[in-house]
């Protein structure tokens, strides 16, 4: 299905509803939801669109119906997103410090905030906290800005059908909000375009790169940690803990956490560097026969390489 011609056709039966009302065209939505059918989306999409159009005047039965339907909608999403997740094999621990210790350090006078640090965690575990943020979160206008940035992360895995109906419902969801962004037309055509140049992007990525996506992941999270001079702080480091948590297959993020705190407490290079340097010589050390063999250990080591790099160049500034 082409996405990008969805508001246009339900904006389209929106307005010819509204100027020759007809019980008819309110008989055409269908009580079941089959998102793998273009049709099944597209009349879960115009029914929504007009309920949220026309304000008043429209049977209960009908009104009932379509709540009922954008129910099923939601569930439907948040099982898919909770699927997608369940792939990466994250640690059991995770949900728990997530609701116990992390976002209480992300609330601000009720609502949750995003930090570039967030923002940058590896994917799925960047699903799993916007997926809990969006269970938490009690502002309309935030559950438009997290369905948004959860549909990137879909796009980004790959999952570009699901990335494209996921912001097309967000778009129609946000007329009801009036969260002026999120409804523009134009702002979604872009979006649904962003879709398809990332999912581009990391299909490139797995064909011409040596490490996992996962360890190049890690390596971007943690260097976007160690480059901002201000990310000292509880909530940063709750994160540094969360990803040595989820990850049980890297074991050498565990020490890579004490000497990454240790670096953004005293901003002392050379002794980041040495340890970066001890982290690498013990991996080698303990599995110098297996350690291109076996993924995850390569992974590890790939990782303290990329650390490594930020060290020297910052040394030598």
């Amino acid at each position: 299905m082409d996405y990008h011609k969805i508001p246009y056709k339900v904006r389209k039966f929106a307005q010819r509803y509204e100027s020759r009302p007809s019980v008819d065209d309110l008989y055409t939505i269908k009580r079941d939801f089959n998102p793998e059918k273009e049709e099944s989306f597209y009349n879960a999409m115009k029914h929504l669109y007009l309920c949220y159009s026309i304000k008043c005047g429209l049977p209960e039965w009908y009104l009932s119906l379509v709540q009922y339907r954008l129910k099923t909608m939601e569930a439907y999403f948040i099982k898919y997103i909770e699927d997608i997740i369940a792939e990466a094999k994250l640690s059991e621990n995770t949900d728990a410090f997530i609701d116990n210790k992390l976002l209480k350090h992300y609330r601000d006078k009720g609502s949750f905030y995003l930090t570039p640090v967030m923002d940058n965690l590896p994917l799925h575990l960047r699903l799993k906290l916007y997926l809990h943020l969006y269970r938490e979160e009690l502002s309309p206008d935030m559950h438009c800005y997290l369905r948004h940035r959860m549909a990137a992360l879909l796009a980004k895995l790959d999952k570009v059908t699901a990335a494209q109906q996921l912001s097309v419902y967000n778009w129609v969801l946000a007329k009801s909000v009036e969260a002026s962004h999120f409804c523009d037309v134009s702002a979604l055509n872009q979006t649904l375009k962003a879709h398809k140049v990332n999912s581009n992007e990391i299909s490139h990525w797995k064909v011409n790169h040596e490490a996992s996506l996962l360890a190049q992941e890690i390596s971007v999270y943690y260097k976007t940690l160690l480059e901002d001079p201000f990310s000292y702080t509880t909530a940063n480091m709750s994160t540094l803990e969360l990803v040595s948590l989820c990850y049980e297959h890297y074991p050498q993020l565990v020490p890579l956490t004490f000497t990454i705190k240790s670096y953004l407490r005293t901003r002392n290079l050379e002794a980041f560097h040495a340890r970066l340097e001890e982290h690498k010589r013990t991996l080698i050390y303990h599995h110098e026969e297996t350690i291109w063999l076996d993924e995850d250990l390569k992974d590890q080591f790939i990782i303290i390489k990329e650390l490594l790099k930020i060290g020297a160049k910052s040394a030598s500034a």
